[in-house]
């Protein structure tokens, strides 16, 4: 086979890392590579090319690639699906009231909004995607353990805490890993993702199906299982190394501040925000309206389904419209969706928009990805996907959420006019985003402040 156009150096085995040489020995190669048994998806050496480094093997065998990437992202959304719809179920089964399942929802996206830029600026100085991701799963799986030891308010504020410092960050860095192999044609990134949403489909039917039969105690042990799979998949990932970032001091700090990236942040943040009311009292007000588990686990199954469709033409689809267009759809859609919502519980009206999780979700999540693969710095890809993740989304649904409670609280199911308002401003945002951007790279300064 050929050389890749840019190709500059093979390291055999023993693996590199993180600058230095290490000798692994045949157990722990299996430890930190198990997928080094399964034919074509060997991890020999690390080929660099255009500054990024990936399996050797995956650049002779490209089929292992979306293969392994793809399995990530379905064990890490199986995780996702039951812990979204159903972790505030487990939660109320606790004795909390809509205020403190809120606030415990909220905390964490808080104090993501702080660690997760950190691990992200981490990931771009050292490079190592696939041990940290590791770390992070098996710091997830700790946590959500320590939940079964928890009967109180306090102690589970603190574990929530712990939690959303290593979940928050595993998908900016995920994400990143993926978008470095898209960025040189070697994985489609929609028909990778795609499985996060299939698996994300399977968890909330399986979640429904659980709750029905079994106490709301399964539910955390369904998340634990899902969680030490992930760390499994986790190990199956190619040891690929992102283009190190330059140590530019405040470099951060330059990009969280600029114009562009603040109207960014503004718009994905007031979308994201919009799904408060049904990520955190969708189950609740659902069964408190007398539907079943069964049918409420195929509410959930119907948006992530249209959000898969989305996603299987996710290329073609942002060739076609700006990443401020695809907000702006988000956007439309957010506006009917919450106020059909907030009007009825009726199951067949909800039925007829749930297909809309497609605009509001996953035109809003392609539109945030082609954004950070289009204006993010050479070299800082994971930071400016965590600025995404963390305050883009995490922050500001945590701020919806914890406003959300009281008023859920109050009105019940009139919260979703609030949902509404923020799909509204979050259009808004976009439409400027849309007028201030010209669709290149944010430049930072050489120096910096």
């Amino acid at each position: 086979m050929g050389s890749l156009p840019g190709a500059v150096k093979i390291d055999s085995p023993p693996y590199f890392l993180g600058g230095a040489r290490k000798a692994f020995t045949a157990p722990a190669r299996l430890l930190f590579d198990p997928c080094c048994l399964i034919p074509g998806a060997r991890g020999r050496g690390i080929l660099r090319y255009g500054g990024v480094g990936m399996s050797g093997s995956s650049a002779h065998r490209p089929a292992a690639l979306p293969l392994r990437l793809s399995a990530f992202y379905f064990s890490h959304f199986v995780l996702i699906g039951i812990a979204l719809p159903y972790w505030p179920v487990w939660l109320q089964g606790r004795g909390l009231g809509a205020v403190e399942i809120a606030v415990i929802l909220s905390v964490g996206r808080w104090i993501s909004a702080g660690t997760t830029p950190a691990i992200a600026q981490l990931a771009d100085r050292r490079g190592e995607l696939k041990i940290l991701l590791m770390v992070l799963a098996a710091g997830v799986l700790a946590c959500y353990t320590a939940n079964h030891f928890a009967h109180s308010f306090w102690p589970l504020l603190a574990i929530a805490a712990c939690t959303a410092v290593c979940m928050s960050a595993m998908m900016p860095v995920i994400e990143s890993l993926t978008m470095l192999h898209a960025a040189r044609g070697q994985v489609d990134y929609g028909r990778v993702r795609v499985w996060g949403s299939i698996s994300f489909i399977l968890a909330t039917l399986a979640g429904g199906e659980i709750l029905g039969a079994w106490h709301a105690d399964a539910i955390l042990w369904a998340i634990v299982a899902s969680s030490a799979v992930t760390i499994l998949a986790a190990a199956c990932l190619p040891d690929t190394r992102s283009e190190l970032a330059a140590r530019r001091r405040g470099a951060f700090l330059q990009l969280a501040r600029h114009r562009v990236m603040l109207l960014f942040l503004a718009a994905v943040g007031f979308l994201a925000g919009s799904h408060a009311a049904l990520y955190a009292f969708g189950t609740i007000h659902w069964r408190a309206a007398g539907i079943g588990d069964r049918v409420i686990g195929m509410l959930w199954a119907e948006g992530v389904i249209a959000e898969i469709l989305l996603f299987l033409v996710g290329g073609a689809f942002m060739r076609r419209v700006r990443p401020s267009d695809a907000l702006l759809l988000a956007a439309a859609g957010g506006v009917v969706r919450w106020i059909v919502l907030a009007l009825s519980t009726d199951p067949w009206a909800l039925f007829a928009v749930q297909w809309l999780h497609a605009l509001t979700f996953g035109a809003a999540h392609l539109g945030g990805m082609a954004f950070v693969a289009r204006a993010a710095p050479a070299g800082f890809s994971a930071t400016v996907q965590s600025l995404y993740a963390a305050l883009g989304m995490g922050a500001a649904s945590a701020l919806a959420i914890l406003l959300v409670g009281p008023v859920y609280a109050a009105f019940g199911g009139g919260a979703f006019y609030f949902m509404a308002a923020l799909s509204l401003l979050g259009g808004v945002a976009a439409l400027m985003l849309r007028r201030g951007w010209d669709g290149r790279r944010i430049e930072l300064p050489t120096s910096g402040s």
